[in-house]
């Protein structure tokens, strides 16, 4: 397991799936984990990744209570299912500026905040196997997850002088809410399953390991790098 100790990460769109699984596993690697979500539940945080400001603010807020900030995971994600001439403006609206706004200004502002202490920093981006392989129904969320990936190496440019490495994981159909829908199709998931050289789907825990070692010291030369994680999905088309 990845060593945290010591660190502080903060987790976007946390409270379920993927972000939940990342959490957890990044405090049994040592560090102290805090989750935001749309809405405020227990130990998760709220905070509005479509806000500029408000970002801003919990990151000023969370470097003056504990004193630093290491590891940035921005997972905060929606996803809507059209056929490409169905989708609108509110569509438009509501995925870019979760997905791909939210995820800037997070960056920006845990960047500042590093930037300030001097102490360089990981950044992970959760994109997408979508970010390159492109499925119907999905055209908003594919170039939402493809402007993730490209951002992730513009930062990786533009942060390495501080020390802070940028890096995306890039899951493929993975057993969340966002996929609930889909998968509660038996011929969606079978199809998806017979397409995976390793003969099932993903789950969270799946995804998070890697999240771990991306944030952790072991992996202090790689940035700039998007790690598939999808069974092999892609292999054979």
């Amino acid at each position: 397991m990845s060593d945290l100790s010591g660190k502080v990460a903060w987790v976007t769109g946390g409270a379920r799936g993927i972000g939940a699984a990342v959490a957890d596993e990044l405090r049994r690697a040592g560090a102290s984990v805090h989750v935001t979500d749309r809405t405020r539940d227990g130990d998760v945080d709220a905070c509005d990744m479509r806000d500029p400001t408000a970002i801003s603010e919990y990151v000023h807020r969370l470097v003056f209570r504990v004193g630093r900030l290491d590891i940035l995971v921005n997972n905060a994600a929606v996803q809507r299912r059209r056929p490409f001439v169905a989708f609108d403006e509110g569509d438009f609206d509501a995925i870019f500026e979760t997905n791909v706004r939210g995820a800037f200004f997070a960056a920006q502002a845990v960047a500042k905040a590093m930037v300030e202490r001097k102490s360089g920093g990981s950044i992970i981006n959760v994109s997408s196997v979508n970010a390159k392989h492109a499925q119907p129904e999905t055209a908003l969320y594919c170039a939402s997850k493809g402007a993730i990936r490209t951002m992730t190496r513009a930062l990786a440019v533009s942060l390495g002088r501080y020390g802070i490495r940028v890096n995306a994981v890039a899951p493929g159909t993975i057993e969340t809410d966002l996929n609930r829908d889909r998968l509660a199709d038996d011929e969606t998931s079978r199809q998806i399953i017979e397409a995976t050289p390793l003969g099932r789907l993903g789950v969270p825990m799946d995804v998070a390991p890697a999240v771990a070692f991306l944030a952790s010291d072991d992996a202090r030369f790689i940035t700039g790098a998007s790690v598939a994680i999808h069974g092999g999905w892609t292999l054979s088309g």
